[in-house]
């Protein structure tokens, strides 16, 4: 398993949000995150916002501080991330698995599913 160490900074967060003061810090060094795992509170103008991973890996040091303000693009944090290769090894693995238990791939009639709120009523 070979691990780079990387960095992760503030990603564009949408509406306008460019900056914001951290509010409070989620994760440590030594802590594992995972794609979708707050890292941080920011607060904008608008609302207090949680800032979502967009990486996985193993936090090794901690940038932001309580208090700072964060622009779009500035560093958050350093992490080790592990090689790119095993996570679609895995992937590759369940889409298989998924197919075994599909038989041949094809979806039957009675594998479909109708939300209630699609269903009409007569």
């Amino acid at each position: 398993m070979n691990a780079s160490v990387s960095e992760f900074r503030l990603p564009e967060l949408g509406e306008n949000i460019e900056s914001g003061d951290v509010v409070r810090i989620a994760v440590q060094p030594g802590e594992e995150v995972t794609t979708g795992h707050t890292v941080l509170e920011l607060e904008t103008d608008k609302a207090v916002v949680e800032v979502p991973s967009t990486v996985s890996g193993t936090v090794s040091e901690v940038k932001a501080q309580v208090g700072q303000k964060l622009k779009v693009g500035d560093l958050i944090f350093y992490f080790a991330a592990t090689a790119a290769t095993e996570p679609a090894a895995t992937a590759g693995s369940a889409r298989a698995a998924g197919q075994r238990r599909a038989g041949s791939g094809r979806i039957t009639p009675r594998q479909w599913t109708i939300p209630p709120t699609m269903a009409i009523w007569r």
